[in-house]
């Protein structure tokens, strides 16, 4: 009885953050860099923190491939991620990337992230 009524809090929080949460915006994405370029790359892809709307800017090697990086985004909307690509920072640091990259993105996947978001 004390697990359920403690689940029930949490399922009670968690339902009362969703709606706050509902609207932002993720992406997952895999990106593989040219041999040895991986580190350049994503000093590179670094100049993408920070970008108006964003809330969360992860880049993280991939602990299976040498050349492969994840970022995993969180935004306050779809429309500011949208509006994010068009930008001077994003255009720059894109840019930037683009010619050590080891072709296009292999793996992306938008979320909708509801829980644990502040």
């Amino acid at each position: 009885m004390k697990f359920l009524k403690i689940a029930l809090a949490a399922a009670a929080g968690l339902a009362l953050a969703a709606p706050a949460a509902a609207d932002r915006f993720g992406v997952i994405a895999h990106l593989t860099a040219q041999a040895g370029k991986r580190d350049a790359m994503i000093d590179a892809l670094s100049g993408l923190i920070g970008m108006k709307g964003n809330i969360s800017f992860i880049i993280a090697k991939d602990g299976k491939n040498a050349d492969g990086i994840y970022i995993t985004e969180i935004w306050e909307s779809k429309e500011a991620h949208d509006a994010a690509l068009t930008t001077d920072q994003f255009k720059a640091a894109f840019g930037k990337a683009a010619p050590m990259m080891g072709g296009a993105p292999d793996l992306q996947a938008d979320t909708w992230p509801v829980a644990g978001v502040k």
